[in-house]
């Protein structure tokens, strides 16, 4: 994704500490989060672009269980989200940012299909017109997302639309509020990245991780006017993930001086260069060869993804954490 118009160039954190300071990684760590991002961006290649059956991989852990992309333009949830929405041109950019927030507060393709997002127009009794297509799905098919929790959100929606009277159909009573509010028309006039997500945090039963999920979905739109590249909010997951790769336990004191969002900006720019210091052969424009060329470097937001995945990954090979979700 190439810089959008009015980016802010390192949005939320100190330029001067990230240029004047370096985080201390375990050399150990360092080398299972090179080992990690080389082998899980090859599965990819294999599993998603050639097409190739199991096995795509010699490494254990990767080869028996379900880790996110590298990219998380790549995953399921967000490749139906650019597909049918963020791509639509059947639509303005306000009903796509709508559609958007809607789609990721499910995050299930499935639910997607079931409201007819790919071409939902907020008029007339659409509310009405969802709650009745979500009453008649099939009883099996599960409306929220499982890859993080959602109880906060569904009863912060709730609480916020009460008329809802089932969590299920909160959603749609929210963005129909939302609308109201012209939240859409407030995130364009904003002039930096920070703002738009502080503005995504004041919905309630938005936290912070939900609010930057929803903040990178609403960047894959091409005339949104910011993208993914110069702002991130680190997760609970990547925090763990940076703790487990500078073996320190707070951010404070154990990074060196830099916060995390901070250290995910250190990493773009100098992530490469670290791992040719320590003997890693890491060539981005071979190991991402099926990207655009300006996407073949890491972003603060890949990154920000990757230490999630990272701190999961770590704890299964040091026998931390139990099993995750196998590969059937």
């Amino acid at each position: 994704m190439v810089n959008r118009r009015r980016d802010v160039p390192f949005c939320g954190v100190d330029l001067e500490a990230i240029q004047s300071k370096s985080p201390i990684f375990d050399k150990e760590a360092l080398k299972l989060l090179h080992l990690y991002i080389t082998e899980r961006y090859k599965i990819h290649i294999l599993k998603d672009i050639l097409k190739k059956n199991r096995p795509w991989t010699d490494d254990f852990y990767l080869h028996t269980y379900k880790f996110t992309n590298i990219r998380r333009e790549h995953d399921r949830a967000s490749k139906w989200l650019i597909e049918n929405i963020s791509n639509s041109l059947n639509s303005t950019i306000l009903e796509r940012m709508y559609r958007t927030i809607l789609f990721r507060i499910y995050n299930r393709p499935i639910t997607g299909e079931i409201l007819g997002l790919s071409d939902l127009k907020f008029d007339g009794d659409w509310v009405e017109r969802c709650k009745a297509a979500l009453s008649n799905r099939d009883s099996n098919v599960k409306l929220f997302t499982n890859a993080y929790k959602t109880g906060g959100t569904k009863t912060g929606l709730l609480s916020f639309c009460p008329e809802a009277e089932n969590t299920d159909y909160a959603p749609l009573y929210a963005i129909q509020k939302l609308r109201e509010e012209n939240l859409a028309e407030d995130l364009l006039e904003c002039d930096s990245q920070d703002k738009v997500f502080k503005r995504l945090t004041e919905i309630k039963g938005f936290g912070k991780f939900i609010a930057y999920q929803v903040y990178v979905d609403l960047t894959y739109i091409k005339e949104f006017p910011f993208s993914e590249n110069e702002f991130t909010v680190a997760g609970p997951g990547c925090y763990y993930g940076i703790q487990l790769l500078t073996g320190k336990d707070k951010e404070d004191t154990g990074f060196n001086g830099l916060t995390s969002e901070e250290i995910l900006f250190w990493m773009r720019d100098n992530l490469v260069s670290k791992f040719t210091e320590e003997g890693l052969e890491f060539n981005p424009d071979k190991i991402f060869h099926d990207l655009p060329e300006e996407d073949r470097k890491f972003n603060v937001m890949s990154l920000e993804n990757v230490m999630c995945e990272f701190s999961k990954y770590y704890t299964l090979h040091h026998g931390i954490r139990k099993a995750r979700m196998k590969y059937r």
